[in-house]
This record gives C-alpha cells, sequence and structure tokens, in this order.
C-alpha cells in the first residue's frame, strides 16, 4: 500500500511504513532541512515511549525524495532465515 510522504518543499507517494520490528508499534516520519541547508535528514522512530528505534538518514544533496525513499526501504528490510 502506498503512502504520501511530505518534505519540507515536495511531496512523494511511496511503500507504507512497516511496524517496529522490534516491538511491533507503529513508526513515524521525520524530515528536517531544506534546499538551503547543506544537511537533509530522514528520520523514522518508533512511537512506542519504551522502545523507540530509530534511524536516521541524512544526505548534502537537494534530492529529498530520494533520502526519504531510502530511509523507508531501510525501515522496511526484515532479515529472514
Amino acid at each position: 500500500m502506498k503512502t504520501k510522504y511530505e518534505a519540507n518543499t515536495s511531496e512523494f507517494e511511496y511503500d507504507e511504513l512497516k511496524p517496529c520490528p522490534f516491538c511491533g508499534h507503529t513508526a513515524d516520519y521525520y524530515f528536517k532541512g531544506n534546499n538551503y541547508t547543506k544537511r537533509i535528514e530522514c528520520k523514522i522512530k518508533c512511537d512506542n515511549k519504551f522502545c523507540r528505534a530509530t534511524i536516521v538518514s541524512a544526505t548534502l544533496r537537494n534530492n529529498e525524495e530520494w533520502i526519504g525513499i531510502c530511509s523507508i526501504d531501510i525501515w522496511n528490510s526484515r532479515i529472514t532465515k
């Protein structure tokens, strides 16, 4: 299922965030930076106050959608045995 995500200067549609791989709670997507700063950062964080698993991806490029998609792909990847 696709979800709409917002960056500072753009919107994009991509895969929905999976639940936290550690506790199963939902996760929130945060975006920081813009085309005028040198650092663009995307953070995905578990909303369970006892877990707070977090990933942070950052880039120096001005491509907000690219860093957002990379972060979502990392969060949604699961190791299977």
